[in-house]
């Protein structure tokens, strides 16, 4: 839950900026552009999955999840094109919009006897990593070594788009604990 929660929140919290930055466009706009972007593609996400989610499996559709999220960080992080590091914002909202509620299935369907408590614990974790991903982006994104080795790999001149990639490029780790944890899940099931 927590890696679910960072994992939305490490681009949702920096979308807005990285559009302002990214198009060189006033602050309104990246708003409007980045975030209700980012959350529009999330919510039809979650409206398919309210509507169809008893038909899916949830460790499927969390790893795959994970995976899209991956790669819509890679795109974030390396893309030398602005407009195609928020498609990769769009599909990482996209592929965030399951985490939550599926962390919820999947651990009611685990745990039938957890309760409210386990609910509420849950709901404490997520908002955990919900602060936990936008600051390890913004950590790693005001560090000079880090920005420094990073902006031999992309080319770009912007030092603070080199380093809002690459505090994104940091936060990978959590989609990548998410598609780790659900295969050692799978394999203690069998």
């Amino acid at each position: 839950m927590i890696c679910s929660g960072a994992s939305e929140h490490a681009v949702a919290q920096w979308v807005s900026f990285f559009a302002e930055v990214g198009l060189n466009v006033n602050k309104t706009v990246g708003d409007l552009f980045g975030a209700c972007m980012f959350a529009f593609c999330m919510g039809i996400v979650r409206l398919i999955y309210g509507m169809k989610s008893e038909n899916i499996d949830i460790n499927k559709a969390l790893t795959v999840s994970s995976i899209f999220c991956m790669f819509g960080y890679l795109i974030i992080a390396f893309s030398p094109i602005a407009f195609l590091s928020l498609i990769g914002c769009a599909i990482v909202g996209l592929s965030v919009g399951i985490m939550w509620p599926s962390v919820f299935s999947l651990a009611s369907k685990t745990y039938p006897k957890g309760g409210t408590a386990m609910f509420a614990v849950l709901a404490l974790a997520g908002d955990v990593g919900c602060s936990i991903g936008p600051g390890i982006v913004g950590i790693i994104s005001n560090n000079k070594t880090i920005i420094n080795a990073f902006s031999y790999i992309i080319s770009n001149n912007d030092i603070i788009q080199i380093g809002l990639k690459a505090g994104i490029f940091f936060a990978i780790i959590f989609p990548l604990l998410i598609f780790i944890i659900l295969f050692m899940l799978r394999r203690s099931e069998k």
